[in-house]
């Protein structure tokens, strides 16, 4: 974990079905080790290192809203809000990959889709013998909808691209391409941060 004057600010949500392994992946994020018992929170925010740059990371998780009826207005509104929107899916539970359809279609029906990258990321690939749904089925449907797809592991980050990491490529991926849309961070001479909105979202705290 890095502190000090970030220069970026950029914001991430990361939803999926209820055991998709959001929750673990989010620790994980944070620097803490794998839990596989349901942990609820909200928020994590991050600094990162990326290329020459220092980024301030905001993730949330979508876990805390399942238990309110008002679940897809608010990742309705937090895919609005986010310039990564990671949909999960746990590779082990072919009804888990066919719900993570519908968040990608919600993500991909925002009126600001194009200003987000937008990745189907399958969780728990460490579990081989109980996996359901192949790389191969993964990848032609995420090529169909023309997102990037990635693999992962919350319990053995040796397996695959870990969160951390998933995202660094998505925050390179904005910066060289279109860094206009995230937020720039100025710090003046009474350590007050002026942010500058991008022509994305744009996360104040």
């Amino acid at each position: 974990r890095m502190s000090g004057h970030a220069d970026w600010s950029c914001s991430v949500f990361m939803v999926g079905e209820p055991k998709s392994g959001t929750s673990s992946l989010s620790l994980r994020f944070n620097g803490e080790s794998f839990d596989s018992t349901t942990f609820f929170t909200d928020h994590f925010q991050k600094t990162l290192k990326i290329g020459t740059k220092i980024v301030r990371v905001h993730l949330q998780d979508s876990i805390p809203v399942e238990r309110y009826a008002l679940r897809p207005f608010q990742c309705r509104m937090s895919m609005l809000r986010s310039h990564v929107i990671i949909i999960v899916f746990d590779l082990t539970n072919p009804i888990s990959f066919e719900k993570a359809s519908l968040w990608l279609d919600e993500a991909l029906n925002l009126d600001r889709s194009d200003d987000a990258n937008i990745v189907l990321l399958g969780n728990k690939c460490d579990l081989l013998l109980d996996r359901k749904v192949s790389r191969e089925e993964a990848e032609t449907f995420a090529s169909k909808k023309n997102v990037q797809y990635f693999e992962t592991s919350a319990k053995n980050l040796s397996l695959s691209t870990n969160i951390e990491t998933l995202i660094k490529i998505q925050i390179a991926m904005i910066m060289k391409e279109r860094p206009e849309l995230l937020c720039r961070i100025k710090k003046e001479k009474n350590d007050k941060e002026e942010v500058t909105r991008g022509s994305g979202p744009c996360v104040m705290s």
